[in-house]
């Protein structure tokens, strides 16, 4: 068996199933600066898309989104999530709160959680 991680992932074997867990890390960190996702203006949102804010996070974080709910791609989001100081968590916790939703992550994907918008 053999498993390739990539950044702000790890992976840990289960000597008992002989198999491995892949996550993501504790704390993951900016590791794109393709496409200036890292700039500021890149994390300032007025009335976007929802799915081009969860793009731009996806990747500058490598990360991978799912959403429980289709409603979420007619959603918008208007926010500052550019503070450094701001872990990828608190980022999440923003986005799903402004759309009145919640997040969890299982493995490599954060699942958004929630009846979407009433656009």
């Amino acid at each position: 068996n053999s498993v390739i991680i990539t950044p702000n992932q790890q992976t840990t074997f289960n000597i008992n199933a002989k198999s491995f867990e892949t996550k993501l890390v504790a704390n993951p960190a900016v590791v794109s600066a393709t496409e200036n996702v890292t700039t500021t203006e890149n994390f300032v949102f007025k009335e976007a898309p929802i799915l081009l804010v969860l793009e731009r996070v996806s990747k500058a974080y490598n990360v991978h989104f799912v959403t429980e709910n289709d409603a979420f791609a007619h959603c918008t989001f208007t926010g500052d999530i550019s503070d450094p100081n701001l872990t990828l968590y608190q980022k999440l916790e923003i986005i799903s709160l402004s759309l009145g939703g919640s997040y969890e992550v299982k493995g490599l994907d954060v699942v958004l959680k929630g009846k979407g918008c009433n656009q």
